[in-house]
């Protein structure tokens, strides 16, 4: 282990953000839906668990494909992103963008532990994902943050965050929880081997076997995620070099 002085494995907490720490995915969704029909694309043409992968990139990527049979070109990719951000930051503007309840105080206890660590990885794309964490309170460059803008598959967002992680704490040897709220977390952590708390803020219904499974997060306390984590070795060295 390289986590010096501690005596005890250290707990990386990986968060979703959408419908786990934010009530944001409504937002998203119609802010997804709105401009890429400016765009004369129809995303709920199939049903959200029809696509391939469900991340921005992956989603605005085959539903292109869809309509006119080859992918979009990354600059296509990276415009959209920026009226994605700009139509999700009108809808905080009018406050409608709240926490999941409970968040910002795990958020600020965890802030405060030093065997404990935080990254975030979520298939938004990386512009509405820096946006989210301010609105919870979090520095976007401060965080160890992965996203939907540099990967399509929900296991390798997660890898990355791993990375990052392990990167700016010089640690390689973690215990892991993962947090989120919908079918693709709960499809990652079980292809990972990583426990998942399911936070039942959506339709989806979590498997019998989930770690645990609550409401909103008031309940959740860092000693609580700990208790649930489980060592887990090599996703760090597996992770993309890259940060970004």
């Amino acid at each position: 282990m390289t986590h010096g002085a501690l005596s005890e494995t250290p707990t990386l907490v990986i968060f979703d953000i959408d419908g786990t720490l934010l009530d944001s995915a409504a937002a998203h969704d119609r802010v997804a839906i709105d401009v890429l029909a400016r765009h004369g694309l129809d995303v709920l043409a199939k049903p959200w668990e029809a696509y391939r992968a469900y991340t921005d990139s992956a989603v605005t990527n085959e539903v292109y494909e869809d309509k006119h049979g080859i992918p979009a070109d990354p600059e296509f990719i990276a415009e959209l992103e920026r009226l994605y951000a700009k139509e999700f930051d009108a809808h905080v503007s009018t406050g409608a963008v709240d926490e999941i309840a409970g968040s910002r105080k795990l958020l600020a206890e965890l802030a405060t532990r030093r065997d404990v660590y935080g990254a975030f990885a979520t298939g938004s794309f990386r512009a509405l994902a820096r946006t989210k964490l301010r609105v919870l309170g979090v520095e976007p460059d401060d965080a160890q943050l992965a996203t939907g803008t540099e990967h399509d598959n929900r296991a390798e967002i997660v890898r990355d965050a791993i990375g990052q992680a392990s990167r700016r704490h010089k640690i390689d040897d973690w215990r892991m929880v993962i947090l989120g709220d919908g079918k693709w977390d709960e499809l990652t952590a079980r292809h990972l081997g990583i426990p998942l708390v399911g936070v039942q803020t959506d339709s989806h219904r979590f498997a019998d076997d989930t770690a645990l499974v609550v409401d909103d997060l008031r309940p959740v306390r860092v000693d609580t995620l700990v208790g649930l984590s489980a060592r887990i070795e090599g996703l760090a060295e597996s992770a993309p070099p890259d940060g970004r």
